[in-house]
């Protein structure tokens, strides 16, 4: 199995929200930089200025700052040095297929909402994180994969390529 991407440096993506909406949100904060995520109008990385490589830090200052309606998730690089941009939603596969009250259960005990089950693979399941304000994703995937008849948890991601 290969590595779970890692958060990059300085960068965090925000789903759920505008260019222009943000600007008004984070405009008392003149370090962030916001650039909108090509062919995502919902999407927006903002970059800190000066911080370094503080990925965490970064997202609970952003995140305070937008407030709890809108998801900030740190972008992930893969293995291969792509860029992966959160969506805000987790799938999640267990050792066996859940029954619909086990799902729900599953998903209130870990301050999630469920989305839907896989129609192909009943094992796995797609999940929205209730709480935003106060769920860092890699800290909330690394939680749930450590957890008793999970296989696999993961954040759903777009991706940015370059042609070589």
């Amino acid at each position: 199995m290969s590595r779970a991407p890692v958060p990059s440096a300085d960068v965090v993506v925000i789903s759920g929200s505008t260019l222009d909406a943000l600007q008004l949100k984070l405009a008392g904060d003149p370090d962030l930089e916001l650039e909108a995520v090509e062919g995502s109008p919902d999407m927006v990385v903002v970059r800190a200025a000066g911080e370094g490589p503080q990925p965490k830090a970064t997202w609970a200052r952003v995140q305070r700052a937008v407030g709890e309606d809108t998801v900030v998730a740190p972008v992930l690089t893969d293995e291969q040095g792509h860029t992966l941009f959160p969506t805000g939603t987790l799938q999640i596969r267990f050792d066996r297929a859940p029954s619909d009250t086990e799902l729900e259960r599953f998903a209130q005990a870990h301050g999630l909402k469920l989305l839907h089950r896989n129609k192909f693979q009943l094992a796995q399941a797609s999940f929205a994180i209730r709480d935003p304000l106060h769920n860092y994703l890699p800290d909330l995937v690394s939680t749930l994969e450590g957890e008793l008849g999970v296989r696999r948890a993961w954040p759903e991601t777009k991706s940015r390529y370059e042609r070589t």
